[in-house]
């Protein structure tokens, strides 16, 4: 513990000079309070308040990822093409101020899910352009960005602690209004911030040739076969974390009938737990490799759903929140540096092929989820993460033998 200490503390140090870095950190907290609010308890505001059911909530949280893809993929090329990163912010953050002000005072079915694939869509690109704007800040006065980015991932997983453990003050007799009107809130405070502090960096254009030259010239560099099955090995696990996180908030109220305050208790538990599981599973990776402490991820994750499928109490499932912690941690936190790894050359691709798959993984995750929780039951949906998560880890143990052939090749034809 204390060489991870030591070793935030040195990377504090490293990033304290980047111009606008603190203010970039506020709004990263910021977000993730009201990330952690709006996704842990979206299912129970769809079916408690707006009597959706489970087939109709998978539909509701599909339809609104897919318009996230497609707005997320149109806003990452426009800022390729020099549109600003801090004019994205704050139409974005202006998008979320009236795209959650309208889920406090909508409650049609229909209505809302409009209000999601426009304002709500448009919003969730503030995730990724705040990442975007630090390593952008990074690189203009020649700062190390993994760094800063990844005390910037520990801050966001923070956040997640004290979102949930806010509900309780926000949600009353199952009445969400207030949690989304205080949603809308902090995003109107990054915006604030966003406005008075950040800076505006010009980037050259990129043109629709140079994109596709990007595209076209990895697979072939790194091997098409292994960046494919690794990128779907990253989808499955994303798709098994989004859809246990939507299980988790009904197995608790509806099967072991607890309160939503219980579900904020146990969000906050799981989020504590990964800062530090987060701190310590990256310097593993520097030391093993990001392959090797991704198939750690897949064990945890087969561990934490089996045994939360079996949960009969609040107590148990508490205890399985240090199984997926460490799960969430790997995924969340070694999964971006997985990626680039398996790109060196195009960090950039990589980090939209990342953010590709946490996002398809999200719709899949829904979808599966609602679907299998309206036929089988909420239980049925853990044991489908597991053996999600075990299909990953069998995907990721395939590219070591795909990484070892092509090695192979390349030093047959250095021998040749």
């Amino acid at each position: 513990m204390q060489r991870i200490l030591n070793q935030l503390l040195a990377d504090l140090a490293e990033s304290r000079d980047i111009p606008a870095y603190l203010p970039a950190l506020a709004c990263t907290f910021l977000m993730g309070v009201g990330f952690s609010l709006t996704m842990t308890f979206m299912p129970l505001f769809g079916m408690q308040q707006i009597g959706m059911s489970s087939w109709m909530l998978g539909i509701f949280l599909t339809v609104s990822s897919m318009f996230e893809v497609g707005v997320s993929s149109w806003i990452g090329r426009l800022s390729d093409r020099r549109l600003n990163r801090k004019t994205i912010l704050l139409a974005a953050s202006a998008a979320a101020i009236i795209g959650y002000s309208l889920f406090a005072v909508f409650e049609n079915y229909y209505t809302l899910l409009i209000v999601s694939i426009t304002f709500i869509a448009l919003a969730t690109s503030v995730f990724p352009q705040i990442f975007a704007y630090v390593r952008d800040a990074a690189t203009a006065v020649n700062k190390d960005a993994a760094i800063a980015i990844s005390l910037q991932r520990t801050l966001f997983s923070l956040s997640w602690v004290v979102g949930p453990l806010l509900a309780p003050l926000l949600i009353r007799n199952r009445d969400y209004s207030a949690l989304f009107l205080f949603v809308a809130g902090l995003y109107a405070v990054i915006a604030l911030i966003v406005f008075v502090y950040l800076v505006r960096y010009d980037r050259p254009s990129v043109t629709d040739t140079d994109l596709t030259l990007a595209r076209t010239k990895t697979p072939k560099q790194t091997g098409r076969w292994l960046l494919w099955v690794s990128i779907s090995a990253f989808m499955i696990f994303e798709t098994s974390n989004a859809m246990s996180g939507i299980a988790l908030p009904l197995l608790t109220t509806v099967n072991l009938r607890a309160t939503d305050q219980t579900v904020g208790w146990l969000v906050g538990l799981g989020a504590l737990l990964q800062i530090p599981f987060m701190l310590g599973f990256g310097l593993l990776a520097k030391k093993y490799g990001n392959t090797f402490i991704m198939k750690a991820a897949g064990v945890f994750g087969v561990l934490y759903f089996v045994l939360s499928s079996g949960a009969d109490t609040t107590w148990q499932l508490a205890a399985c929140q240090i199984l997926n912690a460490a799960y969430v941690s790997i995924v969340l936190g070694v999964g971006l540096n997985y990626c680039q790894e398996l790109i060196p050359e195009s960090p950039g691709t990589a980090t939209t092929m990342y953010s590709n798959a946490t996002t398809i993984g999200l719709m899949l995750g829904g979808f599966m989820a609602g679907s299998i929780g309206e036929w089988m039951g909420n239980r049925a949906i853990f044991i489908a993460c597991a053996t999600l998560a075990g299909l990953g880890l069998v995907l990721i143990n395939s590219t070591s033998l795909l990484s070892n052939k092509k090695d192979s090749m390349k030093q047959a034809e250095t021998l040749t």
